[in-house]
């Protein structure tokens, strides 16, 4: 009797490794097409990070976007808990017109400032722009600056993430399509 229970557990512990080596494989295959998944994620062009800090550099800057060469991710957008949904979608149409007029890939990295007043005036000075000399705040929003908004809430409930060069904060990944195909390199 003695005998049957030691064969039993052998056969048991037979047939255990055999699944763990069958498994194995398949289990790290899946593990590194998820790993490519994100890899391809991250380098994207159509996606930005978007990131929440708490300063932005200058105090009249509503957001910050970044497209930067090598270290992924390259296409990175700031915020701050001051920035609305029209900034959002400001700085996003602002990163769709940067990769159409400058391609996917840059050389070198590029920031602008949205909402900021130009470079060497003081945030005072700032003339409006077009006829009106004090425009009226616009009541209307498009459908980016809806997108934006849930965006926004997202962002505030994402987990921290590290960017090199750039800080930790809370992060997520956006999507940016406007149909167009930006321009090759």
């Amino acid at each position: 009797m003695r005998r049957s229970i030691t064969i039993s557990n052998s056969w048991r512990m037979t047939v255990l490794v055999a699944v763990l080596l069958i498994a194995a494989p398949a289990a790290a295959s899946a593990q590194s097409a998820t790993a490519v998944t994100k890899s391809r994620r991250w380098a994207d062009p159509q996606v930005a990070t978007l990131m929440l800090v708490d300063d932005l550099g200058r105090a009249d800057a509503r957001a910050v976007v970044i497209r930067r060469p090598g270290d992924m991710p390259n296409n990175i957008i700031l915020v701050t808990r001051a920035t609305t949904a029209a900034d959002l979608a400001t700085a996003a149409t602002a990163l769709i017109q940067s990769r159409h007029s400058r391609g996917d890939v840059v050389e070198r990295e590029i920031r602008a400032l949205i909402g900021a007043a130009p470079k060497g005036t003081r945030p005072g000075d700032a003339k409006p722009r077009g006829d009106n000399p004090s425009p009226v705040p616009r009541h209307s929003s498009s459908p980016s600056e809806g997108l934006a908004a849930r965006d926004l809430q997202r962002l505030r409930r994402a987990p921290a993430f590290s960017i090199a060069g750039i800080g930790r904060g809370p992060a997520l990944v956006i999507r940016m399509s406007d149909g167009k195909k930006a321009k090759t390199n």
